[in-house]
C-alpha cells in the first residue's frame, strides 16, 4: 500500500470515529503524498460538508471528479451538498451528470428523484425512485419517498405498498405510520387508519403533531 493510500485509510478511520480534525489532517497529507488521489479529495469534500465549509467542500468534490471523470460518487456528493443548501438546479445538474456517466448510480437516481419530488414532478420522480430501488432494494427512504409520490398522485394502493416496504426495512419510522393513516383515511379504511394513528401517537410525537393525531384517531374511530 502506498503512503497516500495508507494515509487515506487512516483519515477515513478517523472520520468514522467523528474525529474530523484528525481526518482532515491525514487526508491533506494523503493528497500531499499523491496529488492525484481522487478518493482523498472526495473524502475531504465530505469532511468539509460536515464541518459546514461549503466552498471547500465544493472545491474538493470538483477536484475529485476532475481527476477521475468517471467517478460519479463525487458528483452525487456534490449534488447532496447543493441539495442541503436548497440549490436544487445545481444539485439536479450533478445527479443528471452522474446518471449520464453511470446508469447504475443509485445516488444519482435517488437524488434526482428527491429534486423532482420537491418540484412537484411526481410522475418523473417515481421513475427515478423505481430505478434507485432496482439498484438498492433495502433503502427504506427510497420506498418512503416513492410512497409520497404515489400519495401525491392519489395512487393510494401503490403508496400503501411502498410505505409498508419502508417499515419492513426500518421498523421505527413514525412518518410512515402518519402517511399510511392518511392513505387509509382517503380510501375510507377507517379501522386501519385508526391503527396507524395509534402507532404514530405511540412513537413519542409531541405538541401540535400529537394533538392532530389524537383528533384524527377519534374521527376515524367514529366512522367504524
Amino acid at each position: 500500500m502506498s503512503d497516500s493510500a495508507q494515509l487515506l485509510k487512516e483519515g477515513l478511520d478517523a472520520c468514522r470515529k467523528k474525529d474530523f480534525e484528525e481526518g482532515e489532517r491525514l487526508l491533506l497529507e494523503a493528497i500531499e503524498a499523491d496529488p492525484n488521489n481522487y478518493l482523498a479529495y472526495d473524502a475531504l469534500g465530505k469532511v468539509y460538508r460536515v464541518l459546514g465549509d461549503f466552498d471547500s467542500a465544493v472545491g474538493y468534490f470538483h477536484k475529485s471528479y476532475t481527476l477521475r471523470p468517471e467517478f460519479t460518487d463525487a458528483m452525487v456528493n456534490l449534488g447532496n451538498l447543493y441539495y442541503d443548501k436548497g440549490m436544487y438546479e445545481e444539485a439536479k445538474h450533478e445527479y443528471q451528470r452522474a446518471i449520464e456517466i453511470n446508469q447504475k448510480s443509485f445516488g444519482g437516481h435517488f437524488g434526482l428523484g428527491n429534486i423532482l419530488r420537491k418540484q412537484g414532478k411526481n410522475k418523473d420522480a417515481i421513475e427515478e425512485y423505481d430505478a434507485a430501488i432496482e439498484l438498492k432494494k433495502d433503502h427504506y427512504q427510497a420506498y418512503n419517498n416513492l410512497g409520497l409520490c404515489h400519495m401525491n398522485r392519489e395512487n393510494y394502493n401503490d403508496a400503501i405498498y411502498n410505505f409498508k416496504m419502508a417499515m419492513e426495512i426500518k421498523k421505527e419510522l413514525p412518518k410512515a405510520h402518519l402517511n399510511l393513516a392518511r392513505c387509509y383515511e382517503r380510501t375510507n379504511r377507517y379501522a386501519e387508519a385508526a391503527g396507524e394513528w395509534e402507532h404514530f401517537i405511540d412513537s413519542g410525537i409531541e405538541g401540535e403533531e400529537l394533538d392532530m393525531a389524537i383528533e384524527r384517531l377519534a374521527d376515524c374511530k367514529s366512522k367504524y
